[in-house]
């Protein structure tokens, strides 16, 4: 069984093709992978870029077999979703106000004489 990843990166895409040779005789073994078979393979083996991050499968329901001509190579779609890199802004330092205490009122005792 051979397999091989392909990045699309202009459509957000990640290929996984799997592909098993033909089985012509009966004693030779039956080869079957489904979706949880992809899914380890992908696990063990594949390395996001770092500008995108794996997103679901677009099409699980898929399963190879060697019995059938057709089902010998089978392609699984993933969607790469792209990360956005966070920009930091360049602030402008505001002075800041500090508060003053209250002062205090003060109050003129009159005189008696006044």
């Amino acid at each position: 069984m051979n397999f091989k990843f392909e990045n699309k990166l202009d459509e957000n895409l990640m290929l996984l093709t799997v592909s098993s040779e033909l089985r012509k005789k009966l004693n030779q073994p039956h080869v079957t992978c489904g979706f949880k078979t992809a899914s380890l393979l992908i696990k063990e083996n594949y390395e996001c870029p770092n500008s995108h991050t794996l997103g679901e499968c677009l099409n699980p329901r898929q399963i190879l077999d060697n019995d059938d001509p057709n089902g010998c190579s089978i392609t699984w779609k993933f969607t790469l979703i792209p990360v956005n890199k966070v920009v930091k802004k360049k602030s402008v330092a505001t002075s800041t106000k500090k508060a003053r205490p209250k002062a205090r009122k003060t109050t003129v005792k009159k005189s008696k004489n006044d």
